[in-house]
């Protein structure tokens, strides 16, 4: 399995809520625990604030990324900041998901599936 979903919403908070739910239908259909689904939720709210707040675009492009065992998020336009209003968002981030990393176009953030779980 290797599906990718794209994401495409406005530059306003408003529409940060159609993220959350798409990730959390995508990652209960593959078995993650409401702990893990929780974590996935706040954490791209976290990337989509901070995108919010850094881009010049009008839209924040999201893609999630299904393969066996993770799922894997990238919110374009998120940087690494020092920022006092950005730092917060960035130890949620950092806290609740397994891997983290920033990229010219945006963060990367890995949640991998604990076994145990519902498959």
């Amino acid at each position: 399995m290797n599906d990718i979903i794209n994401i495409s919403i406005p530059k306003e908070p408003k529409y940060i809520s159609v993220a959350r739910l798409a990730i959390s239908g995508v990652s209960m259909g593959i078995g993650f625990d409401i702990d893990s689904i929780e974590d996935l939720k706040v954490s791209l709210a976290e990337a989509c604030i901070n995108a919010l707040k850094l881009t010049q675009k009008e839209k924040l492009d999201i893609e999630i990324q299904v393969d066996e065992g993770k799922i894997t998020i990238r919110v374009q336009e998120v940087k690494e900041s020092e920022e006092k209003d950005l730092v917060m968002g960035t130890l949620i981030i950092n806290s609740l998901m397994d891997e983290v990393s920033y990229h010219d176009y945006g963060i990367e953030m890995i949640k991998y599936l604990k076994a145990g779980s519902n498959e």
